[in-house]
């Protein structure tokens, strides 16, 4: 029997979508009414629907907030709530690990995403239809001022390249594929996972979370690991992101996207 674990990190600060809205706020939680759905709820909402056993959620920015919207909330899977209390003095590294520490030993399998996405039921379903190594890609070219990028070298390693000033990205060696990623991922090993981050200390911690993900995969074959392409991606930057994604979930509801 399946015993998947989920992964969502929600620690960062929200400024571009801050500073969009005009006010501060978690956009994970943003509502342009009450009575619409928040981006963690149709994430939380995905996960139901494919049937994981536990979700665990890594917060840090308006953690307060995010504590009333998982009590005030009635999903059927068991939520675990980890309060990441250096958001602002550590790297996305660091929420990462704290959600793969808190995964259960007897997971059969882990997958993570960021708080900030959302694509379309089918291919998410796809994904997740195996437990095995996996990495997700977009429909999109890749733009160094958005992407993350991964790439296959020619002795089949995986890596990963992201500019955190949204400039230029560097590909330093030949490559035989490269995509832009879908920025989930699922790991089939769990016990290979939690052992990456054993012996990490600050200096890990302060890089971003492709830390852990780049170590975990360092020694498996690319040619294994299965690639799925999202036919409808969104992240949520500014809220003209949030409200197409609304938009979006709306067309679709009641129908197979």
């Amino acid at each position: 029997m399946m015993n998947r674990s989920a992964i969502i990190t929600l620690a960062g600060k929200s400024s571009r979508f801050s500073r969009s809205v005009g006010h501060v706020c978690h956009k994970s939680l943003y509502q342009d009414t009450p009575d619409d759905n928040t981006l963690l709820a149709m994430q939380l909402q995905l996960l139901t629907q494919a049937g994981f056993r536990e979700i665990i959620l890594v917060g840090g920015f308006c953690f307060d907030a995010l504590e009333e919207f998982v009590k005030k909330s009635h999903f059927e899977i068991p939520i675990k709530l980890v309060n990441n209390k250096h958001y602002e003095d550590l790297g996305s590294c660091y929420s990462l690990c704290l959600g793969i520490d808190a995964v259960s030993c007897d997971a059969s399998s882990v997958l993570f995403m960021e708080g900030d996405l959302l694509f379309d039921d089918k291919t998410f379903l796809e994904l997740v239809s195996k437990e095995d190594d996996a990495i997700t890609s977009t429909h999109s070219i890749v733009d160094a001022r958005t992407s993350v990028a991964f790439y296959v070298t020619p002795k089949g390693n995986l890596r990963y390249e992201y500019d955190g000033n949204h400039k230029v990205l560097q590909v330093r060696e030949p490559f035989v594929k490269i995509g832009d990623s879908g920025q989930v991922w699922q790991f089939a090993n769990v016990k290979r996972l939690k052992d990456c981050i054993k012996h990490y200390d600050v200096a890990e911690w302060s890089g971003i979370n492709l830390v852990p993900i780049l170590d975990y995969y360092r020694d498996i074959d690319a040619n294994a690991i299965r690639v799925c392409q999202f036919r409808v991606w969104f992240n949520c930057n500014t809220i003209s992101d949030y409200r197409a994604m609304k938009n979006y979930v709306k067309e679709n509801e009641g129908g197979k996207n």
